[in-house]
């Protein structure tokens, strides 16, 4: 059964039909209105709380309104016509007029406000019409705008939506097609996936050029740092030489010059040829620490030729010494070159002095990314309390291989065990040891004869 509505606003009929839709779980309610635009009073007039409408047997509904009493037919309503297809009058964000000339609108930027005007034309009854509109890719609900012909949607985000309007028609049905309008609102600039991308990019770019950039000046500082080191050790070994080890050579010259002058088998002649003796050792074990402090070693010349000639310097006659190299030589840092070579000097000393070995080999292995090197020897070992100690308290051997292994920040390994020899490895990463070429970052190798 329809219902029939009288209120102020005028005199309303829901049909049965959409009544039972919308019970049935429907989300729009269509129903047909009949109003005094339509040639219908609508003010009902009502003076004490009676029914303002009745029905007769003829089959008529008769409403009491503030015109008087009004006839109306529900089975066929007068005077009411079909409203004609809704168009869409204008477009403004925030405030400013674009044009609609075009399939779609395509904004320069998000608007705080975007306002769309549409009408339909109705020359019986304009103000009869009742709207309804949605904007697909915002709110896929529609909204009931009632007489209202003005969409607003204040601060839309951006992207890519529809406009529908469509105008409720007197059948109880809406009139179709609808209006409809696409508006594109472009994504910033800055929020574009290609930006993003480019940008994440370049500064990932930057961040790696800035890692790179620190961390040459940090080799640049250290190289510099231990350069300077070196020089220093240069100068105090170049004054040891030339101020205490020449004073001594000369007190030794006179003390020999005067025990010449003793009687062969004069006992304070052997005292003194036993002093210049022991004094002689002095000075040759004086120039071995000043050797060891100036590591002097040709620029070009590589490690294995420099540790050939230690064969003659520590005297390994009793023993079995070999220099060996593993890949092909590069050129080493002036720095690491002589690191290596005072690590791997005192190493190969101590195998001979201490450790009693018969065998001892010196292993130099290169590769573009790292630089090792090995002295092996089958000796009786090092105590482990002074491998926990680094050293003797009394020497410095130990000591002071650690010690030039920090200052080119180069990894220090001995492994030793009792009868069963000591192995001692020193390693760097090849950026750090080789030299570089002039304008690459490659590692210069060059063959050796």
């Amino acid at each position: 059964m329809d219902i029939w509505v009288h209120s102020r606003g005028g005199i309303f009929k829901l049909p049965a039909a959409e009544i039972e839709r919308v019970i049935a779980g429907g989300d729009t309610l269509l129903y047909s209105s009949h109003d005094h635009i339509g040639r219908l009073p609508m003010d009902p007039y009502k003076v004490l709380p009676v029914p303002t409408a009745v029905f007769t047997k003829e089959g008529l509904l008769w409403f009491a309104t503030g015109n008087g009493v009004v006839p109306v037919d529900p089975y066929q309503p007068r005077g009411m016509t079909q409203p004609s297809a809704v168009t869409i009058k204008s477009l403004a964000a925030d405030g400013v007029d674009i044009d609609l000339s075009g399939a779609a609108v395509r904004l320069s930027d998000a608007p705080e406000k975007l306002i769309i005007t549409y009408s339909g034309l109705n020359l019986a009854a304009p103000d009869a019409m009742r709207f309804q509109y949605r904007l697909n890719g915002h709110n896929s609900e529609w909204v009931d705008a009632e007489r209202s012909r003005q969409a607003v949607f204040p601060s839309l985000p951006p992207g890519d939506y529809e406009f529908q309007v469509r105008a409720l028609g007197e059948n109880r049905s809406f009139n179709l097609p609808d209006a409809t309008l696409t508006v594109i609102i472009p994504q910033v600039f800055y929020l574009r996936p290609g930006f993003l991308l480019s940008f994440t990019g370049t500064l990932l770019a930057l961040a790696f050029w800035l890692s790179r950039f620190y961390t040459r000046r940090e080799k640049i500082t250290l190289r510099k740092r231990l350069e300077a080191r070196f020089q220093e050790r240069e100068r105090i070994a170049r004054e040891l030489h030339d101020t205490l080890l020449q004073s001594v050579q000369g007190m030794m010259l006179s003390f020999q010059a005067v025990a010449d002058s003793l009687p062969n088998d004069s006992r304070a002649r052997h005292s003194m040829e036993r002093a210049l003796d022991r004094a002689e050792q002095v000075i040759a074990e004086g120039r071995d620490r000043i050797t060891g402090l100036r590591g002097q070693m040709a620029p070009e010349e590589d490690l294995a030729a420099a540790f050939q000639t230690l064969r003659l310097e520590a005297g390994l006659s009793s023993a079995t010494y070999r220099v060996s190299n593993i890949g092909q030589p590069a050129l080493l840092r002036s720095t690491v070159r002589d690191a290596f070579y005072q690590v791997g000097r005192e190493a190969v000393f101590n195998s001979l002095r201490h450790a009693q070995a018969t065998q001892i080999s010196v292993t130099f292995t290169y590769t573009p990314h790292r630089f090792d090197m090995l002295v092996a020897d089958d000796g009786v070992g090092i105590d482990p309390v002074y491998q926990r100690m680094r050293g003797r308290p009394e020497h410095g051997g130990l000591r002071g291989m650690y010690e030039r292994a920090e200052r080119i920040d180069a990894t220090l390994s001995i492994i030793s065990n009792a009868g069963k020899g000591t192995r001692i490895s020193l390693s760097l990463p090849g950026s750090v040891a080789y030299e570089p070429t002039i304008g690459s970052t490659q590692t210069r190798f060059r063959k050796v004869g």
